[in-house]
């Protein structure tokens, strides 16, 4: 039932459901994001992925709507609509999971951190959704700094985009 008109002359864009997944990591843990499915979903057909690495690495993906303007740094509503899955990882580090999960990349970034990813990516490449030829990966901060690493570990991926990535360590400390 419509109870305002709030926004009513915007465009009608259509963008799939969000849904929380599961899957177990290289080494057994317990790995939770949010795939957001293309428009135009149907089950079966393969489609391409586009993973989101959160800042902190501290931070966390949360439900909300895709098409709103949150801190999510694409435009995940769009790119849906586009036919685009789009798999935003709560990899360890993120925080919300528990004091040891927030810790377990501590001195370890682009370690276990990114075979969460990958581990994610396998999961929806083996239940039929992800094309394994049509992966891209961005990330902000220190999801760019992992949008830079995974591109020197595999070649997967055929985009990464680093938005305000952390590339230097060094420097990074020390400011």
């Amino acid at each position: 039932v419509r109870i305002s008109n709030v926004n009513g002359d915007l465009p009608v864009i259509g963008f799939g459901k969000t849904e929380v997944i599961r899957w177990n990591s290289s080494d057994g843990m317990m790995i939770e994001g949010l795939l957001i499915y293309p428009a135009s979903y149907q089950p079966g057909k393969r489609y391409p992925l586009l993973v989101e690495v959160h800042g902190g690495p501290y931070a966390t993906f949360l439900q909300y709507c895709p098409g709103s303007l949150s801190w999510p740094i694409i435009p995940a509503g769009a790119l849906s609509s586009q036919g685009y899955a789009i798999l935003r990882p709560n990899i360890r580090g993120s925080s919300g999971y528990g004091p040891r999960f927030v810790r377990a990349d501590l001195k370890d970034w682009g370690g276990k951190d990114f075979q969460d990813i990958m581990s994610g990516i396998d999961h929806l490449v083996k239940i039929g959704l992800a094309d394994q030829d049509r992966l891209g990966i961005i990330g902000q901060s220190y999801g760019g700094y992992m949008a830079a690493w995974a591109i020197t570990q595999t070649n997967r991926f055929k985009a990464s985009v680093m938005i305000d990535g952390i590339s230097d360590l060094i420097s990074n400390d020390g400011t």
